[in-house]
């Protein structure tokens, strides 16, 4: 058949020449267009319309961005039960393992790594991302501290169709998306922008501006959402940690450490660690709260472990007195209080504006959970059932909060209207990793 294109494949339309094959003809009769060599059964897949890879479709998920980057990593993206603007996304990503099985040993240079949206219709928009080296598991209960520079990390970034984060995009109920990471090459830094920014006390978006105090522990001084304030835990009497013999020895009762742990562009962290103790109980804590941009909420990260042999004495039961969150509201009087009965989440809204709170990762024993004007009080832990009495004692060396992470919604409006992006949000998108493919 003839090769008029001479991308080494014949043309089926023309006539057979039966006999050896002279120049300019093959065997081989499955190009579908003769005209183009950049089209036929080896070709790369591009969004132009064409079926460049002759397999009968055009333009489908598995198009190749930019031939300026040779390596891709797919991924389905699973949303939640509910639909909400602009969900963000984790996936833990091993780039050392998959340069090795591409036979590639040169080092994963991040500068090179672009998150895009597989969707030729929307013209495969790249979609802002960040690599962060010494961490996996964002939003897993576990450690999440990684070792830095093994190539190996979370990626994380926003759902979005244009790939500007000023405005969202709903990610539409129990969707599946397709997109993949390309990385490799000599691409560099993006440089992303956006309107997540970071200090060594504050966190801030468009929408939210969250500060935290050192002298108080670290913990969260103010949650700032619409001109108002809704929440501190640096002015809550209690919690955030164990009674004691009393609440004398919370985080937000002395000063504690705050770092800047994540710098953005589309996840910013601080981090507050310290230690307390009292004749009765000793522990040392680690609280990590993040932002992502375009984005409202804060998350929280907390652990705490014993460092001595510790008795809790808080009355009727001493589990009642472990409790990883307890804040206190400021400009919501009035508000009317939602709590849902599994004691997973809770709202406040004055029917303007409201905060949600609610459990990405709960505590192994969940007890009680509540706004009670001007508290939000969460009581659970990860070493004992309600139930045991008082006084109860624990070892040095537990972990009684093991990693919980907790997300604080500022919202407009009353609990209904925030309830559905408070479940797509707690439910997260999926992610789903296929095998590293080269250009």
């Amino acid at each position: 058949y003839a090769d008029a294109d001479a991308d080494g494949f014949g043309d089926a339309t023309d006539t057979a020449v039966a006999c050896e094959t002279p120049s300019g003809y093959l065997s081989d009769a499955d190009d579908c267009d003769d005209g183009d060599a950049a089209v036929n059964p080896d070709a790369t897949e591009v969004c132009d319309s064409i079926d460049n890879d002759c397999d009968g479709d055009t333009d489908e998920d598995d198009a190749w961005w930019n031939d300026r980057f040779p390596y891709r990593i797919p991924l389905t993206l699973a949303a939640a039960s509910t639909a909400v603007d602009g969900p963000p996304v984790a996936v833990d990503v091993d780039f050392r393992a998959a340069l090795d099985a591409m036979g590639d040993s040169g080092a994963f240079d991040a500068d090179t790594l672009r998150v895009v949206l597989q969707d030729c219709g929307l013209g495969q928009p790249e979609l802002p991302s960040e690599f962060l080296d010494n961490q996996l598991g964002v939003f897993d209960k576990s450690d999440p501290t990684d070792v830095e520079g093994d190539e190996a990390g979370a990626v994380v970034f926003l759902y979005d169709e244009d790939g500007d984060y000023t405005a969202l995009e709903p990610l539409a109920a129990a969707s599946t998306v397709q997109a993949a990471l390309y990385f490799g090459g000599t691409a560099a830094a993006p440089g992303y922008t956006s309107d997540l920014t970071a200090t060594a006390s504050s966190l801030t978006t468009a929408l939210t501006e969250a500060a935290f105090d050192s002298s108080a522990g670290g913990m969260l001084a103010s949650l700032e959402f619409d001109s108002t304030d809704l929440m501190s835990q640096t002015d809550s009497c209690c919690g955030n940690s164990i009674y004691s013999d009393s609440w004398g020895i919370d985080p937000q009762d002395g000063s504690g450490t705050l770092s800047l742990v994540a710098d953005g562009p589309v996840l910013a962290a601080l981090q507050a660690t310290g230690s307390r103790s009292d004749s009765a109980s000793s522990y040392d804590y680690t609280h990590t709260y993040w932002m992502f941009a375009g984005r409202p909420e804060v998350y929280s990260r907390v652990y705490q472990e014993t460092t001595a042999y510790s008795t809790l004495s808080h009355t009727g039961d001493y589990t009642a007195g472990i409790r990883p969150w307890e804040s206190q509201s400021a400009d919501l009087s009035g508000a009317t209080y939602t709590v849902d009965t599994a004691f997973t989440h809770a709202d406040a809204s004055d029917g303007s504006r409201g905060v949600a709170f609610a459990y990405i990762q709960p505590p192994d024993y969940l007890i009680s959970l509540g706004f009670s004007d001007p508290y939000l009080i969460a009581y659970g832990n990860d070493a004992a059932a309600y139930g045991s009495g008082t006084p109860g004692t624990m070892a040095s060396g537990t972990a009684y909060f093991d990693n919980v992470v907790m997300m604080v919604l500022p919202h407009e409006g009353a609990w209904a209207d925030a309830s559905d992006a408070l479940s797509a949000l707690v439910e997260g998108v999926r992610v789903s990793s296929g095998s590293p493919e080269a250009l």
